[in-house]
């Protein structure tokens, strides 16, 4: 997922507001995908965790990330749910550039960014339930389906579970109006020695 974060290209810069609220909004949600990538980088989950280090391991990594992130600013009333879109809109943005690096024409673009959107978004609503439940087993059967394409769970995205629920914990800890700025500290979620420099 290199695309707009890793700012190799100009394309992006059209869907960026030119001013004002807007504008900042934009900033402040292309901020916080900057840390959810992050997150969705560390090396732990690749190899101790069982995600598939691909372009779909990657994605889903990424989308556990922003889930978590979206289903916290819903809490922080309208001005969250705008930062949410905000931030889906930054997401896709990225998704797409990824998209066109690896070769799908531009016709075929729009379709594929919808299917994974539409991905994304059911994978929120199916893990809402188990994440609420604080059910580290279920969120584990949800995930290797995801990642592996089978209900079978397999032991190590138990670990990833666990990790998914924790920073959940650590989000609800987090003000709103740190994370109406961008502030996203869950750095006591992350496992020693496996942050990103």
């Amino acid at each position: 997922m290199d695309g707009l974060v890793g700012q190799k290209r100009g394309w992006w810069r059209r869907f960026w507001p030119a001013k004002g609220e807007a504008r900042q909004r934009r900033a402040t949600a292309f901020e916080a995908y900057r840390q959810i990538v992050a997150r969705a980088r560390r090396p732990v989950l690749y190899q101790e965790w069982g995600v598939p280090d691909t372009h779909d391991g990657r994605f889903e990594a990424v989308g556990l990330e922003a889930m978590l992130l979206m289903r916290r600013l819903r809490q922080a009333g309208p001005a969250g749910v705008a930062m949410a879109q905000e931030i889906f809109n930054v997401m896709f943005a990225d998704m797409d550039g990824s998209v066109r690096e690896q070769g799908v024409g531009d016709l075929k673009v729009g379709k594929y960014i919808k299917r994974m959107a539409g991905s994304f978004l059911a994978r929120a609503r199916e893990l809402d339930g188990p994440i609420d439940r604080g059910d580290r087993n279920d969120l584990a059967k949800h995930l290797t389906r995801y990642f592996h394409g089978t209900a079978a769970e397999a032991p190590s995205m138990k670990k990833l579970a666990e990790d998914l629920l924790q920073t959940d914990r650590l989000l609800q800890g987090v003000s709103d109006a740190d994370l109406l700025r961008g502030i996203i500290d869950v750095s006591r979620a992350e496992p020693a020695g496996n942050q990103y420099p």
